[in-house]
């Protein structure tokens, strides 16, 4: 007898008659849904532009100068040039497109065109709201190039002036700076031979150039660092400054430079220095300062002090770096003038006289030593 598979039929419910009206989704519900979705999209795109938007006032202040002031600026660049034939002007462009303007200060009497293998070269990045025309006022980086007998390069980031581009998060001035770093090595110079000279928010921005030219392969083929009143991040300086609330919008933002991350990078064996006011009006030494940090998150060790300069000078001691691996941290102690109100607790040395020139000089000379 033959037994025929019989394939059951799956049992399939009708539709409901009466189903309640609430649990009905209408095509006007359904269009709502959408419109709702898209809304809170937009607002969140709108959100996170205006932060950007609040960033980048905040951070590039040189960006909204006036067209008076950019007159004079361009007035000040153009006799500075004329003064000064070892100084040029100069243009270069990033890999994202922008094209960033700057000047560049050759040793006096060299050839442009020499070998360039072995001299040394400083690229100098500017604080929150400055821009590097306001520098040339006086001899500073001519007496700069000519005691170190180095190349000196300043420029503006992108949207300063004549430089192009506009910046959305705290990442594409870290990209200006290392095109001014990749300008100068297309030039001849290497790279453990050219320092980054930051000031104040140039010390956050440099630091991360500085990172993101670690060598693995040759931890001490990297640019030797100068950090001139910095902080241990942007984020954490701003909510000293302003609270708690702007602090996070800057982190939110993508505006935070966290300088201290270069020292986390146990490839990155590039000597590096500190200069450093306790009573910095603009970075808050106990709650913002990058050396305040580096102290209790690395442990430092007094060794000497230097009277004559008022400095105190701190190497870092760590058991899991090399010994020959240090920091230099030089404290300056001066006080206010009310002759000088120019000269401030945060001001860069280089504008503080001939004598502070020729101390960051030789602070510079040293970190060029092999």
């Amino acid at each position: 007898m033959i037994v025929q598979d019989r394939k059951e039929t799956l049992f399939t419910a009708k539709m409901p008659e009466n189903i309640p009206e609430h649990l009905n989704v209408s095509l006007t519900r359904r269009i709502v849904t959408v419109a709702l979705a898209v809304f809170t999209l937009g607002v969140s795109l709108l959100i996170q532009k205006g932060l950007e938007y609040l960033a980048k006032r905040s951070f590039m202040m040189a960006a909204y100068v006036s067209e008076k002031t950019k007159n004079e600026l361009h007035n000040q660049r153009t006799a500075f040039l004329e003064t000064y034939p070892q100084a040029k002007e100069v243009f270069f462009n990033t890999f994202d497109g922008a094209k960033i303007n700057g000047i560049q200060i050759n040793p006096q009497g060299k050839d442009p065109l020499r070998d360039k293998s072995q001299e040394t070269a400083i690229i100098f990045f500017c604080g929150m709201g400055s821009l590097y025309e306001r520098y040339l006022s006086d001899d500073a980086f001519i007496e700069y190039a000519k005691q170190t007998e180095s190349t000196i390069l300043l420029f503006n980031y992108r949207s300063v002036l004549k430089s192009e581009g506009s910046p959305s998060y705290g990442k594409d001035v870290v990209i200006d700076g290392d095109a001014a770093l990749q300008f100068l090595m297309d030039q001849g110079f290497q790279k453990r031979k050219v320092l980054l000279h930051g000031y104040s928010l140039g010390g956050g921005i440099s630091a991360q150039v500085a990172l993101m030219n670690t060598d693995p392969a040759d931890p001490k083929n990297c640019p030797p660092y100068l950090n001139e009143k910095s902080f241990e991040s942007s984020a954490k300086a701003v909510a000293a400054l302003k609270g708690a609330f702007l602090g996070t919008l800057v982190y939110l933002a993508h505006w935070n430079l966290p300088a201290y991350k270069l020292w986390e990078e146990k490839n990155n064996q590039s000597k590096k220095a500190l200069i450093v006011h306790k009573e910095d009006y603009m970075i808050p030494y106990r709650e913002a300062s990058l050396y305040k940090t580096l102290r209790g998150y690395l442990g430092f060790k007094k060794v000497a002090k230097n009277e004559e300069n008022e400095k105190a000078i701190i190497i870092k001691t760590l058991a899991q770096d090399i010994k020959s691996d240090h920091t230099k941290v030089y404290f300056e102690t001066y006080k206010l003038d009310a002759a000088k109100p120019e000269i401030t607790t945060h001001c860069s040395m280089l504008f503080q006289g001939q004598e502070a020139i020729k101390r960051i000089s030789d602070i510079a000379l040293e970190l060029f030593e092999e």
